[in-house]
């Protein structure tokens, strides 16, 4: 029979009846040929099976002829049109003129089978139900190539940074059986293979797909020839999983984000889950740009339909202005995104989470960054920030006067570390004096008329507060003092022509000892006229501050600006809005970078904890003293001590910021520390935390000195009134601290019984262990007084006492044991019972404070080699840190568990973990945890994986921390100490990348050029262009070398 043409219009006809009717009665020769094809194959085979066995080339060159004649002989599609069998509308459903589709109702649905199959279709094939609609429907092939399959922008896997294929080889398929015209079963998938001879016809999958079909146009063919071969390609049923969970999850937030149209976490949470509509299972950090900006656009519709529900003045409007600021970034351009902040700022010019990012956005801009640019738009700020404060409820005006100080604070350590360090020692100067020694006669009049009054005290050259004979603007004017500054000079800088960046080095690092002010004769002044600050360079600063602001917040501004930690103080501080700023060190000076010769481990970490009179005694103020070890720190300590020394005078009633001033003199100057607290003793008989400073002043010289001042001033406390007796908690808690400190847990245990004892003797007798300590119920006694100490402090709100109560019930029951071993699960549970009481009153600080003395416990049990499980000190961490992730003590101590059971830890952090919302101090003491296992062979840590942890901070693009300069100079010591070949070249390329985050850093630069001169990473041409930028962007350079780099 003569092959059918291709079909046209014309041929959509039914075929005559005499063409049916041959049709049937004849047999088709096809069929009869394949029949005897197949006797002849039956016959053969019976001959070979007769002689053994052929060999194994023979058999394959056979099988390659049988397979390679099958595909030449395939049957052609025409030859069953002839068949009865079969019938073939050419013409359609009428109906699909008048509905313009398939007759839902008299036309049956296909049957599926599984998800998306369809019944006589090969289980490859499958519904594709995303480009399938009423009308069409779409078929995809789910064995194809990778390549070939149709990809969704949102949804496809391109750019994942880990992916797995999984090859599945599969068995050879069956060959086709004879397709019978006159059967009454054609076989879809056959069961065995047949083999058959070169003439034997059989239907091959690489036969062309008819243009009828319900495949659609005939495309390439995505299978291989050789029916034995498949693609190996990878299941998309588990991404299909993934995507419909996503979905289903994303209505259930979507259906509670309408259901509760206030409530600003929900619609965050469906903000934030958007991420997984387009790349399910995959974080955020992994996507293409393009990706990103879709997720962005998604997000930002998301954040517009919440900001029409969370209006203006509602809870939580800071927030979600917040985040539509920085999914709009991601789009926006640089004008759109100045006016959204200053609209957000004048809308919400109260919330310090905004000013805080706004800060961020204006200081960290690599492409914009202009020295004056940035401080005009910090006073800006602050001159918002003053008129927004005189038109603000009385309400809101505490809160916005914290927020001035912080971004304050901002503007003088942004102003040092662009190297002008006079200029920000002045301003702080200038603002304490009109602050706290204002002259009487002026405390009703306008801000216009002090600052003109002070201005005249600041020309006078008389001098300033933490200076030397400063008396303060107050007495000043009282008394008329004429003291006069003295000039702080020193030689011009001198070069070498031949080594000019070495001295340059050395000089940058020489001057910046001198901080404070010259004067206005000193003839260094006309070589570097910077040193000398003119009132005109404070005069717009000082007018857009307010005038009242809170003096304690004032004050821990400065210390913070210092490298100090803020006073110690009984209030609940946690909504301080310097807390971010107090815990997290972002000062980092010049002095302080040059300073480091050698990275330790130890330097890495970032001390973050509640501070008390403890601490600040045993190790508090420890990193700001190895700041004053050389001649450059010097002076800087002294302008602290003479500021705290004058604040302790005019603040008489203040015991706080007495103790911190004593705390910081046995620190930094020890042999004038006793002297200082004598004469404060005198002036303050009845305090007795001025008593138990003098103890721990005295404790390290002579315990048994120290011993006799806390029994002299127990015996003391009936006689005071009802306010300084509470202060007898101190006294019982410094005491046992002392003991534990010392790994001395028999006189702890005696410290501990003797609280009830109020006889001075008695308590010499009990205390030198001539007295049985348990004799009489003691333990039951000093229970019972404990537990009352804690309510009545609770009730009075008075939370640091009531959390040194805490401490001590838990000593208690540590030690209610007669063994050495000490209970730590019975003290355990003790600190359980009072954080969850602490918890409901929302004592925040207090209760950090009392975690953090859990932690130490803890560490101090297993220091001294006593029994614990791991695995429950662990789970006790894990919920302590999930309340304060970056406390510091809490982190030491995790991390010394964690290293017990690596492994585990190593899974659990993969999957708890979010580097995303990580700040410094927990990247710090991540970092410093691999920089300690790196020296342990047997640990796994390579120099790989400390670079992927910096990585990861520095270079992340959610990262919160990739603008710290803390983090930058510990990366480039960590490269440039590395033994590796191309050490050389790790430290040139976070050099440069650190010129990019760090734009108003000036002592990145000079460091940075400091090592990689050494090893010659940079050349003469190249630090020539590093120090045209450092000028460019207008930071101070100290040493003018451009006419030393050669061209």
């Amino acid at each position: 029979m003569e092959q059918a043409s291709v079909p046209r219009f014309g041929s959509f006809k039914p075929r005559s009846s005499l063409n049916s009717t041959t049709s049937k009665d004849k047999p088709s020769p096809e069929s009869n040929k394949c029949r005897d094809l197949d006797g002849k194959h039956r016959s053969r085979h019976q001959d070979k099976r007769r002689k053994n066995r052929s060999t194994d080339r023979t058999r394959h060159r056979n099988n390659s002829r049988d397979r390679s004649q099958v595909i030449e002989s395939a049957i052609a599609p025409d030859e069953f049109e002839e068949s009865d069998l079969f019938i073939i509308d050419r013409r359609g459903d009428a109906k699909n003129v008048e509905f313009g589709s398939l007759h839902r109702y008299s036309i049956p649905g296909y049957r599926r089978a599984g998800y998306g199959n369809i019944i006589g279709v090969e289980t490859s094939t499958k519904i594709d139900r995303e480009r399938s609609n009423d009308k069409e429907l779409t078929i995809t092939k789910q064995a194809a190539p990778r390549e070939k399959r149709h990809t969704r922008l949102l949804s496809s896997k391109y750019g994942r940074a880990s992916e797995h294929r999984l090859r599945l080889v599969m068995p050879g398929s069956q060959q086709l059986a004879d397709h019978d015209a006159e059967s009454d079963y054609i076989e879809v998938r056959p069961t065995r293979k047949r083999k058959r001879d070169s003439n034997s016809p059989e239907v091959s999958d690489t036969t062309p797909v008819d243009y009828r079909s319900i495949e659609g146009k005939a495309k390439v063919p995505d299978r291989p020839a050789d029916d034995d071969l498949a693609f190996a390609s990878d299941s998309s049923e588990g991404e299909e999983d993934l995507d419909l969970k996503a979905r289903q999850e994303n209505s259930v937030l979507s259906k509670r984000a309408m259901g509760n149209s206030a409530d600003l976490d929900a619609w965050l949470a469906l903000v934030e889950h958007q991420k997984k509509l387009v790349r399910p299972g995959v974080e955020i950090s992994s996507l293409s740009v393009s990706e990103r900006r879709a997720v962005a656009d998604m997000r930002l519709s998301v954040l517009h339909e919440a900001a029409s529900h969370i209006t203006k003045g509602r809870f939580g409007r800071d927030r979600l202005l917040l985040a539509l600021i920085d999914e709009g970034s991601l789009i926006w351009d640089h004008k759109k995104v100045h006016s959204s902040w200053i609209e957000a700022l004048t809308e919400c010019s109260s919330s310090s989470l905004l000013w805080k990012r706004y800060l961020n956005y204006i200081q960290c801009s690599n492409l914009l960054f202009c020295f004056e640019k940035c401080r005009d738009a910090y006073v800006e700020c602050l001159a918002i920030l003053r008129e927004a404060r005189d038109q603000a409820p009385p309400s809101e005006r505490t809160s916005i006067c914290k927020v001035q100080i912080y971004v304050l604070l901002r503007l003088t350590t942004f102003i040092r570390e662009a190297g002008y360090d006079e200029l920000a020692v002045a301003i702080w100067q200038a603002t304490l004096e009109i602050q706290f020694f204002t002259p009487s006669r002026l405390q009703a009049a306008s801000i216009e008329e002090i600052l003109a009054a002070f201005e005249d005290f600041w020309e006078n050259e008389t001098p300033r507060i933490g200076e030397h004979q400063a008396e303060g603007w107050f007495r000043h004017v009282e008394s008329g003092a004429r003291h006069k500054r003295s000039p702080v000079t020193y030689d011009a800088p001198f070069l070498n022509p031949a080594q000019p960046i070495p001295g340059f080095l050395e000089q940058e690092l020489k001057l910046h000892g001198f901080m404070i002010p010259s004067t206005m004769d000193d003839e260094g002044a006309t070589v570097d006229p910077f040193r000398c600050v003119m009132f005109s360079d404070l005069k717009e600063i000082l007018g857009a501050l307010c005038m009242d602001l809170p003096k304690r917040g004032l004050l821990d501004a400065f210390l913070t600006f210092a490298g100090l930690p803020p006073v110690t103080n009984d209030v609940n501080n946690a909504d301080s809005i310097l807390g971010e700023q107090l815990q997290a060190p972002t000062v980092c000076s010049v002095g302080e970078a040059l300073g480091r010769k050698r990275l330790r481990a130890d330097t890495m970490q970032v001390a973050s904890r509640v501070e008390t009179i403890d601490t600040l005694f045993h190790d508090g103020l420890g990193t700001f003293r190895e700041g004053s070890d050389n001649e450059i720190g010097h002076e800087i300590c002294r302008l602290v001590d003479r500021l705290l020394e004058r604040f302790v005078s005019a603040q008489p009633s203040d015991d706080a910021l007495a103790e911190y001033f004593l705390a910081f003199k046995q620190e930094i100057f020890p042999e004038e520390a006793s002297k200082s607290a004598k004469r404060l003793l005198k002036a303050r008989s009845s305090s007795l935390r001025l008593y138990n400073a003098y103890a721990l002043i005295e404790y390290p010289k002579s315990h048994s000195k120290a011993q006799d001042v806390w029994s002299t001033a127990l015996s003391m406390r009936h006689r005071l009134d009802s306010n300084a007796e509470a202060d007898v908690i101190f006294l019982w808690h410094s005491r046992l601290l002392s003991s534990i400190r010392e790994r001395d847990l028999h006189s702890a245990r005696k410290n501990v019984l003797a609280i009830e004892i109020t006889s001075l003797s008695d308590a010499r007798i009990l205390i030198e262990g001539t007295a049985s300590y348990e004799a009489g119920g003691r333990l039951l006694r000093v229970r019972r007084q404990l537990e009352e100490g804690f309510d009545r402090m609770l009730l009075a709100q008075r939370s640091s006492h009531a959390s040194m109560y805490a401490d001590c019930l838990a000593w208690l029951s540590y030690f209610s044991i007669s063994n050495d071993n000490g209970d730590l699960y019975a003290a355990l549970k003790t600190y359980t019972k009072h954080v969850s009481r602490m918890a409901k009153d929302g004592q925040t600080t207090a209760l950090e404070l009392l975690l953090q003395s859990k932690a130490s416990m803890i560490k101090t049990h297993i220091d001294q080699k006593r029994p614990f499980k791991p695995a429950a000190l662990k789970q006790e961490l894990e919920s302590d840190l999930k309340s304060f992730p970056s406390n510091s003590i809490l982190l030491d101590l995790y991390a010394q568990l964690a290293s017990q059971d690596r492994l585990r830890t190593l899974v659990q952090e993969q999957q708890a973990l979010d580097y995303s919302n990580m700040d410094v101090v927990q990247w710090s003491h991540r970092i410093c945890h691999e920089l300690r296992r790196l020296g342990t062979s047997a640990s796994g840590s390579t120099p790989n994986t400390v670079r992927c942890l910096f990585t990861k901070a520095l270079l992340g693009t959610d990262s919160k921390v990739k603008h710290s300069p803390f983090l930058w100079l510990a990366w480039l010591r960590v490269e440039h100490q590395s033994k590796e070949p191309n050490a050389s070249r790790r430290t040139k390329q976070v050099f440069l990348d650190g010129l990019r985050h760090l734009p108003w850093h000036k002592a990145w630069a000079v460091v940075g050029m400091n090592l990689l001169s050494e090893d010659g990473g940079l050349s003469e041409g190249e630090i020539k262009q590093v120090y045209e930028t450092m000028v460019e962007r207008g930071l101070r350079m100290r040493v003018d070398i451009e006419e030393f780099i050669h061209h």
